[in-house]
């Protein structure tokens, strides 16, 4: 866990990099990258183990964003905000059901 907050920390820093030249903006955008990631991982892992299926619904959701980026930058299409949003949370609710009925076939009946 350590090492992965510290290559997410290394990420944040060239996005921070990327928007803003200013210092104190970078260093912002660092701290509160971390903090996030310590809070946030153990919800994650938690969530990772009640419906392991997440890890490849996070997949289909960078590629949703990898393709959303191409049709911007090529065809000057970008999807609304709304509509990725509404995407991810349904993409969410349909693994975590799956998961769910999935968990609900394997308990034996005693």
């Amino acid at each position: 866990i350590g090492v992965a907050d510290l290559v997410f920390s290394i990420d944040n820093v060239v996005g921070a990099v990327g928007i803003s030249n200013n210092f104190g903006y970078v260093t912002f955008g660092v701290l509160i990258g971390i903090i996030t990631m310590i809070f946030v991982t153990p919800i994650m892992l938690t969530l990772m183990n009640k419906a392991p299926t997440l890890i490849k619904t996070a997949y289909g959701i960078i590629a949703y964003v990898g393709f959303s980026i191409v049709l911007d930058s090529v065809l000057g299409i970008h999807p609304p905000e709304w509509f990725t949003f509404i995407l991810i949370l349904i993409a969410i609710s349909l693994t975590m059901r799956y998961d769910k009925l999935k968990r609900q076939d394997q308990v034996p009946v005693v």
